[in-house]
């Protein structure tokens, strides 16, 4: 078994090369956004008290921590958070961005944004109910259980919509998110951030509560592109 993080030649084991990755995966619009550890670097993506910086080795233990809580545990629908799990499917899948909410600094939650074009199972029940095949899914945890129910969840995806999934993507016509509708505290947070009810899906373990907001309906969102 591969040991954890900090152990000598544990982010190589699992192919682990984030700066690599960042640079031909995500292009220029995106570096210019990336925030590095204390030390230097491009400053966080966001303008207000919340910022947003992609996922680096050194957020793995944090996130490895956050993805075993039992509160997270209970809604992640029986995937694998082990050790390497995390460092491949949070940092290395190929199809979605993964940030770290900062708040004075600190970590306060991972979330991520990917092309509901991507995901043609999970999401053509969603363009059936009207979503666009422009629009972008995120999904997101508060990370400790004492922020949870205190508004940070909400303020989180309603800053990350507008300064991350408009801001830095022109061609996203919409933001989507479908958390279990037994799950009220997750689309509650959707709804104090903006996105309204689209309508009831099918998930792994139970009916999901689609919602979504559009760039038009932000009004700190830019204009789509082409």
């Amino acid at each position: 078994m591969t040991a954890g993080p900090g152990a000598p030649g544990f982010y190589e084991s699992v192919g682990f090369a984030y700066d690599h990755d960042v640079e031909t995966r995500f292009g220029p619009a995106l570096r210019m956004h990336r925030a590095v550890p204390a030390g230097g670097g491009a400053p966080p993506c966001g303008t207000g008290e919340l910022a947003f910086r992609l996922i680096v080795d050194a957020d793995l233990p944090m996130l490895h921590r956050w993805l075993n809580e039992p509160g997270v545990v209970r809604w992640w629908e029986g995937d694998d958070v082990s050790w390497e799990a995390v460092a491949r499917d949070y940092v290395r899948d190929g199809t979605a961005e993964h940030w770290i909410a900062c708040r004075g600094g600190a970590g306060v939650g991972w979330i991520q944004c990917w092309a509901v074009a991507d995901e043609p199972d999970e999401c053509g029940p969603w363009i059936g109910l009207g979503i666009d095949r422009t629009a972008a899914g995120i999904d997101y945890l508060v990370g400790d259980p004492a922020d949870r129910g205190r508004g940070v969840g909400s303020a989180m995806i309603r800053a990350f919509v507008d300064d991350v999934v408009f801001g830095l993507h022109p061609q996203w016509s919409q933001a989507c998110a479908a958390p279990y509708e037994a799950n009220v505290a997750s689309w509650r947070a959707l709804e104090k951030a903006g996105l309204r009810f689209v309508g009831t899906v099918d998930g792994k373990e139970g009916p999901c509560r689609l919602m979504a907001a559009g760039r038009e309906e932000r009004p700190t969102a830019s204009p789509g592109g082409g």
